[in-house]
């Protein structure tokens, strides 16, 4: 998991996007095919537009990494939080992280989830 965290700390780094970019974090070239969406995933995704709809938004997005292709869900906002959480590519959960600007807090999904429902920023 030292590879998958390593690659969305590098990602991450350059600045924190609220949506899909063309050129930065996260890629929208690499928005998943909604039919291509495990459903532990779409649960994810669903799970995190409630949580924020009024502002914020969660995507799926699907991302070769070494010889791993992942699934994961970006969540931005209007201000600096986020949240990630990571799939491998049968939808298995791997990681979750949230995001305060350029760093990535990679904690428990239970944790991130009841920080977003709470407003609670990271640590």
């Amino acid at each position: 998991m030292d590879d998958l965290r390593a690659w969305f700390e590098a990602a991450t780094a350059g600045g924190r996007a609220a949506q899909p970019s063309a050129t930065s974090f996260p890629l929208a070239a690499t928005l998943a095919a909604e039919a291509s969406i495990p459903g532990a995933v779409a649960e994810a995704r669903a799970f995190y537009a409630a949580a924020c709809f009024d502002w914020g938004g969660a995507w799926v997005h699907r991302q070769r990494i070494g010889s791993r292709e992942v699934f994961f869900v970006h969540v931005g906002t209007d201000g600096d939080g986020g949240w990630l959480e990571v799939f491998d590519d049968t939808g298995a959960f791997l990681l979750a992280a949230s995001l305060d600007g350029t760093r990535l807090v990679w904690e428990p999904r239970d944790v991130a989830r009841a920080r977003i429902e709470s407003g609670e920023p990271p640590p």
